[in-house]
């Protein structure tokens, strides 16, 4: 049984990281999930939370027929992109940024 704290943990990185549609992109020319913000607080970490969020966007997308999950990591969070690895994603290129004045 989930304790109140990883429930509410669970909830509130599930609101920041769930895909919420399909998208074609020309990267993949496939129907794909995007996750675009997804993070775990550190003691959650520990509880598998990070690993429960990915498998369930994993089984929503394949239900949904996609072929793909993309997501956006920012190249400090050297921790999460081991996480990433380990979970069987492949680093694919970079992202660029600009502020505008």
């Amino acid at each position: 049984m989930l304790t109140k704290a990883w429930s509410a943990s669970l909830w509130l990185a599930w609101l920041l990281g769930y895909p919420s549609h399909l998208e074609r992109t020309y990267e993949a020319d496939a129907e794909v999930a995007r996750i675009m913000c997804l993070v775990v607080g550190s003691e959650e970490r520990e509880r598998s939370v990070g690993r429960a969020l990915i498998s369930a966007v994993e089984d929503w997308t394949r239900r949904r027929g996609a072929e793909a999950i993309m997501l956006t990591t920012h190249e400090r969070r050297t921790g999460a992109h081991e996480f990433y690895r380990r979970m069987g994603y492949d680093r694919t290129g970079y992202r660029f940024y600009k502020e505008l004045e």
